[in-house]
């Protein structure tokens, strides 16, 4: 999670192809609403999309089968990096390319 939180923090002022913006969207597979909101505070996500996936409708939408797991979507809905190329200072290489500058 610090890796995103310090992508958040760098890209999310930033201008890219084919997007609004860079957003983070945080979904916990946690049964307790509470550890969720915990984990929220103590690992600094300052972003404002957090749910819980019930039922797992989002994991089982996205095939996700283990966590953490990532994905970046484009501003047309189009899943255009996932899994590894998102793992790491791969997340920051990634993002770089999609940069309009």
């Amino acid at each position: 999670m610090p890796n995103v939180v310090e992508a958040y923090a760098k890209y999310s002022g930033k201008k890219f192809k084919n997007a609004k913006g860079f957003r983070v969207f945080s979904v916990s597979l946690d049964r307790e609403a509470s550890a969720w909101k915990e984990a929220i505070k103590s690992e600094n996500m300052t972003w404002k999309y957090h749910g819980m996936d019930q039922g797992n409708v989002i994991s089982d939408l996205y095939g996700v089968n283990f966590i953490p797991s990532a994905f970046l979507v484009d501003g047309n809905g189009e899943i255009i990096a996932k899994g590894d190329e998102l793992r790491g200072i791969n997340l920051h290489i990634t993002l770089d390319k999609y940069l309009d500058e």
